[in-house]
């Protein structure tokens, strides 16, 4: 497919920009490099000090793309910018072919929805194709995109029965990051699942781990990042006491994005 992102940051922006904005569901595209700002590496014209379009190579990941090389006029020395607001917002049709189109196996399209995953015409996308009852990529990326940046928790909470473990589980960590409580058990169940997340060799376990860690601050319960089966299964008895024992006093504070007991 085309990548509307990319080709617009080259026609329309000063530079070519990688967004790289804390994602709110770990272990998939977003980096946690600060929401809204962005990595440049670009080199500048001859006899000027400012960064420019030309001879511009930007990494997503590990993946450079390099946009005009060869230039004339350009020096060989490279510089890494911080540029902030640069990301051009995709337009309704733009959006709708992104997720319509979208490849989880595709570096460049993964990082192309995570740096619009926010935007109003993604999320109304993301909306319509989950409400459309969308399956496999598709559902794919509209649940990524509804997860991060959703008004309504209600398309998460059909999720959360999905048979591809990977949606319930960025439902579930979407639901318990908006405050509800629905999204633990799934987490939970997913501790013992050794699916790998698409598109990266780290299986499902590991971003429901992160999940229960980073919204609850409670490390103790485990498991390790390189848990054996059997300590999975000892993290997954420990989360459900947990969530049995204190299930009715749980609060959200959504000022930390942290749940406490009491």
């Amino acid at each position: 497919m085309a990548l509307p992102s990319i080709n617009r940051r080259m026609t329309r922006a000063s530079t070519v920009v990688v967004a790289t904005g804390v994602s709110l569901i770990v272990g998939l595209v977003g980096c946690d490099s600060g929401a809204g700002v962005s990595v440049v590496t670009t080199s500048a014209p001859a006899n000027e000090g400012t960064a420019s379009s030309v001879n511009t190579e930007a990494t997503i990941g590990t993946a450079p793309i390099d946009t005009d090389a060869g230039q004339p006029g350009t020096s060989a020395a490279t510089t890494t910018l911080l540029v902030e607001g640069a990301v051009v917002p995709l337009t309704d049709a733009e959006a709708a072919d992104l997720i319509a189109s979208f490849d989880v196996t595709d570096v460049l399209v993964m990082s192309s929805l995570a740096e619009h995953r926010l935007e109003p015409a993604v999320l109304l996308t993301a909306r319509q194709v989950l409400d459309a009852g969308a399956s496999g990529s598709q559902a794919w990326a509209a649940t990524y995109v509804w997860a991060n940046g959703g008004d309504d928790v209600a398309p998460l909470l059909s999720l959360l029965t999905d048979p591809d473990p990977e949606i319930q589980v960025m439902a579930a960590t979407g639901l318990i990051a908006r405050g509800d409580d629905h999204g633990f058990r799934p987490l939970i169940a997913a501790l013992t699942n050794d699916s790998l997340t698409a598109g990266s060799p780290a299986p499902v376990w590991q971003n429901a781990a992160l999940a229960l860690v980073r919204f609850t601050a409670i490390s103790a319960n485990g498991p390790p990042f390189d848990g054996s089966p059997a300590q999975r299964q000892t993290a997954a008895a420990a989360w459900t006491a947990w969530v049995d024992t204190n299930g009715a006093s749980l609060t959200f504070d959504p000022a930390t994005a942290l749940w406490s007991v009491g």
